[in-house]
């Protein structure tokens, strides 16, 4: 991977355009911010969130491609999602027409319903943490950093809720 640059910071990881060498595509890649004291704990809730994520399958939600390490640091694969916020579309733009919030609700909504009937509450859910992207804009909820992952209806006797590592801010 070709490191392009930082696309986004928070409390727990960094955000980067890489460009998959192999591949020929851009990618995102979230690693644990470096001077961070990385502990145990850490790298599970880091884990945690890469397989809880990575579980999932929605049309709205952005799918994890590989999870590892290199020289100590842990990362995340992603696609590149190329758009803005939907925080920056509201500051930029204001309130928008009612078909268009309808169809961004109901998107949202699906995708978060899709997440929780896998056992996995995203728990950060704003319009910061949201990416409109494509021709027609697709609206998935981002950054599972503080997702909790609970058992399914069926199995909530065997498996104790466990939350994961904090999201991070992006530039909108």
């Amino acid at each position: 991977y070709e490191l392009k640059g930082l696309i986004g910071r928070g409390g727990f990881a960094e955000v980067f355009q890489v460009r998959d060498m192999w591949l020929k595509r851009d990618l995102a890649l979230k690693a644990l911010r470096p001077d961070l004291t990385v502990s145990e704990t850490l790298l599970a809730r880091f884990r945690r969130e890469a397989e809880a994520v990575a579980a999932l399958r929605h049309p709205n939600i952005v799918p994890i491609y590989d999870i590892g390490e290199a020289e100590g640091i842990m990362y995340i694969l992603m696609p590149l999602i190329k758009g803005r916020s939907l925080k920056g579309l509201l500051f930029r733009d204001g309130r928008r027409p009612i078909a268009e919030a309808r169809r961004i609700l109901l998107e949202a909504a699906s995708s978060l319903g899709s997440a929780h009937e896998a056992g996995v509450v995203h728990r950060d859910n704003k319009p910061a943490n949201s990416m409109l992207w494509g021709k027609a804009p697709r609206v998935p909820p981002m950054y599972y950093g503080t997702a909790k992952m609970v058992a399914p209806p069926a199995d909530r006797r065997a498996t104790r809720s466990a939350p994961l590592a904090a999201t991070h801010r992006t530039r909108t």
